[in-house]
């Protein structure tokens, strides 16, 4: 019976019945019941049979739902790993994805396309559900083919449909769990990235591609908010007759500087002090009974004021803020607080070691690629998006030797340089011009060290030569 199944398979996939194929199904249920031995022998003759999916669209809905079946146990499915069906399964969705994306160029819209290849995506994601499968999806090298077949979906048009989108949602969501805080995990998805560089799938690929680079080199670190409480000085209640109704109040609510100046404009606002909002000198703010400068920034008040005064009750309390209009009560006399000490613990990474995971991208041609995309940018302000991406993650990059060495090797120098030419005359360019010039600083910082280790090197040469000019020692006699 299993020598030849070739008939069975040409029941299951018959376009002209869907019966026969709910037959079909059916006789392979049955005898796959009958022994374990039958099951995973069936189970294996489908999964064969599944990159015939395709090429009968709607009528494969049989295929799967007996595959899925026969599939359902933990046991059949760590049978189908062994039996190297993550691989077949992954060249599959590969198939599909390529197949879709060569109807691109018809301009003829299928808002069914994406059938076969949502179901794909979904035994794909039910297989790196188990435990341990997932570490061997990332010891065969798979994880660049999902980024690659997601990139494929983003970038579609013509057949973009709501189960192409489904599917690319389920790629990025296995793309992200196959990210741990591994470091050779993330060191292969670096790879990863790179390598998807190469192969353009769409305009904004770029810049995907880098804001997941950016993530894992750079992350952003998101801002605490401070909660305050602010509150009408006692002596002037009669003077101000607005409350601040809504405390506490939060530091994410004032404004974008996040300074105690935003502070009192709330309370000018709030209490309708409205002729107060341009002058810094109309009203003062105190915290631990010390008057504070008005731009000084509001975490920094908190960490280094209210957090070291005795009356501090813990990380979260709100931090009290008392306002009152200057010169009311006769001249002040508490201390004023105009500037703020250096709140860091005095203990500065190496950034050897902080950004040593981005050797990675010297070796794997990363550093190229970012050099490649920097030269072909014509107009900064046109494309500023991926400009600062690519100039972000270069400037972390050269933090470390190695890939200052590599910049050299690739002759950087001349392609930052003339992308400066393009950011002078620009005036909204200069935080462009400043990250080129920080690199570009860090670079030749690196050739001079080299150029200086050369010298001392042929210095200690020739004070080791002997005077006769033949640098050997002389004879012993």
């Amino acid at each position: 019976l299993f020598r030849d199944t070739a008939w069975l398979g040409g029941l299951l996939l018959s376009r002209s019945s869907a019966s026969l194929r709910a037959m079909a199904a059916d006789v392979i249920e049955c005898m796959a019941a009958s022994s374990l031995q039958r099951h995973q022998a069936l189970l294996l003759m489908l999964s064969r049979l599944l990159a015939r999916a395709s090429s009968v669209g709607d009528a494969s809905k049989e295929l799967f739902e007996v595959f899925k079946k026969l599939s359902a146990p933990r046991e059949m499915k760590a049978f189908l790993v062994l039996s190297g069906f993550l691989r077949s399964l992954m060249g599959m969705v590969d198939a599909e994805i390529a197949r879709i994306r060569s109807l691109e160029s018809s301009f003829a819209a299928d808002i069914s396309q994406g059938v076969v290849l949502d179901t794909l995506v979904s035994l794909l994601t039910e297989l790196l559900s188990i435990y341990g499968v997932q570490r061997r999806f990332k010891n065969e090298n798979l994880m660049g083919r999902v980024l690659q077949g997601f990139l494929s979906l983003r970038g579609l048009v013509v057949q973009k449909s709501e189960l192409t989108d489904k599917s690319g949602d389920a790629l990025l969501g296995v793309v992200k769990s196959l990210q741990s805080s591994n470091e050779d995990d993330y060191k292969a998805f670096m790879v990863a990235c790179i390598e998807a560089l190469a192969t353009p799938t769409g305009p904004r690929t770029p810049i995907f591609i880098f804001e997941q680079l950016c993530n894992i080199v750079c992350p952003e670190k998101e801002a605490p908010s401070y909660l305050m409480v602010l509150k009408n000085s006692p002596t002037q209640e009669d003077y101000i007759r607005g409350r601040m109704s809504h405390n506490p109040y939060s530091s994410a609510d004032m404004g974008t500087d996040k300074l105690m100046r935003d502070v009192k404009n709330k309370i000018c606002r709030e209490v309708e002090l409205l002729s107060f909002l341009e002058d810094d000198n109309g009203m003062e703010l105190m915290v631990c009974n010390k008057i504070i400068k008005l731009d000084l920034p509001i975490a920094g008040v908190y960490e280094q004021v209210w957090r070291k005064d005795p009356s501090f009750a813990g990380d979260g309390s709100p931090m009290p803020v008392i306002f009152r209009l200057q010169g009311l009560d006769g001249e002040a006399t508490e201390e004023l607080v105009d500037s703020l000490g250096d709140d860091s613990d005095g203990e500065e990474v190496d950034p050897e070691v902080e950004y040593k995971i981005t050797a990675v991208l010297g070796e794997c041609g990363g550093l190229q690629a970012m050099l490649e995309h920097l030269g072909g940018i014509r107009d900064f302000d046109a494309q500023r998006e991926l400009a600062m991406l690519v100039l972000k993650l270069l400037f972390h990059c050269c933090k470390i030797r190695a890939n200052r060495l590599k910049m050299l090797e690739l002759n950087a120098i001349t392609v930052l340089l003339n992308k400066l030419k393009l950011t002078f005359p620009r005036e909204s360019q200069a935080d462009v011009a400043e990250l080129l010039l920080l690199i570009v600083e860090g670079v030749v910082s690196e050739a001079n060290k080299r150029r200086e280790g050369e010298r001392e090197g042929e210095g200690d040469g020739e004070a080791g030569a002997h005077p006769d000019g033949g640098g050997q020692p002389p004879p012993h006699r």
